[in-house]
C-alpha cells in the first residue's frame, strides 16, 4: 500500500516532530521510509536505510504554515528506486505554496542507485541550505536535485559525476573515495571517516543553526554518544 509508511506524523499549526537515536529500515510495501506533515521537523542522529520511495518525505499540512526543519547527524541510505527515484522531498502536495527553509548538515547520504536525484522541491517557496555533508554515490551519476537559486550552502563531499551545477553551494570536493572504515561490513557498515580522508579537510569553522547543535551522535543500532567536535 503506497499510504503506509514507516512513520508517518501530522499536527496543526507550529507542531515540532523530533526524530531522534532511531533505526528505520526497509518497508513492505510502496510507501516512504519517513513522512511528516509537521510545522517543524527535527530529524537527528538516526539510521535511515532502504524502501522503494523516499528516505524522508517533508510535506505540508492543509492550513498549516511550515517553519524552518532541521535535519542532521543522520546515515541516509538508499538502494533501489522501484516508485522513485529521489531520496528527499522537501514540498508540498496540497497545491499551496509556503515559504520555508530546511538546514540539511553533518548527514552521511549513501546512494546505491544507478540514477536519480537527492532532492525535489514541487514547491517554489522552499529553500534548502546543505552544509558538512558527503553524498556517496557508488552505482553511476546521481543529480544533487530540483531547487536551483533556492540551495545553499558549503563544505559538502560529492562523489564524482553529481551535477551540482547552478547551485549556490560553495567550498565543497568532488571525489571518489571519501575513505569510509569499512562500508561493506556486515549486517551494519562503518560509515565512520579514516584518518587522511578528504571529508575530514572540508569542514572549517561550522557553526549550526542556534538551538540545533552537533552535539551527539549515532551509535548503530539503536543507541547515541557525545559527540566530539
Amino acid at each position: 500500500d503506497e499510504y503506509e509508511h514507516n512513520t508517518y506524523a501530522a499536527g496543526g499549526p507550529g507542531t515540532v516532530f523530533t526524530v531522534q537515536y532511531c533505526w528505520i529500515g526497509n518497508l513492505l510495501c510502496e510507501s516512504q521510509n519517513l513522512k511528516s506533515r509537521s510545522a517543524t521537523n527535527i530529524i537527528r542522529y538516526n539510521w535511515i536505510e532502504g524502501g522503494p520511495n523516499d528516505q524522508l518525505d517533508l510535506v505540508d499540512e492543509a492550513g498549516n504554515q511550515p517553519s524552518a526543519s532541521y535535519v542532521y547527524g543522520n546515515v541516509i541510505i538508499k538502494h533501489t528506486t522501484n516508485e522513485n527515484n529521489r531520496m528527499i522531498l522537501w514540498g508540498q502536495d496540497n497545491g499551496n505554496s509556503q515559504e520555508a527553509t530546511l538546514y540539511f548538515y553533518n548527514n552521511t547520504v549513501i546512494n546505491h542507485d544507478p540514477g536519480g536525484y537527492y532532492f525535489q522541491t514541487n514547491d517554489t517557496g522552499r529553500s534548502l541550505n546543505v552544509k558538512n555533508n558527503i553524498f556517496y554515490n557508488d552505482s553511476g551519476c546521481y543529480g544533487f536535485g530540483y531547487l536551483g537559486s533556492r540551495t545553499a550552502g558549503s563544505n559538502n563531499w560529492f562523489s564524482s559525476c553529481t551535477d551540482t551545477s547552478g547551485l549556490g553551494l560553495s567550498k565543497s570536493l568532488i571525489g571518489s573515495n571519501p575513505m569510509f572504515v569499512n562500508p561493506f561490513l556486515s549486517p551494519t557498515p562503518d560509515f565512520h571517516l579514516q584518518g587522511g580522508s578528504p571529508c575530514i579537510a572540508i569542514v572549517n569553522g561550522f557553526v549550526p543553526p542556534p538551538g540545533y547543535p552537533l552535539d551527539e551522535q549515532y551509535v548503530p543500532q539503536l543507541n547515541y554518544s557525545p559527540r566530539s567536535l
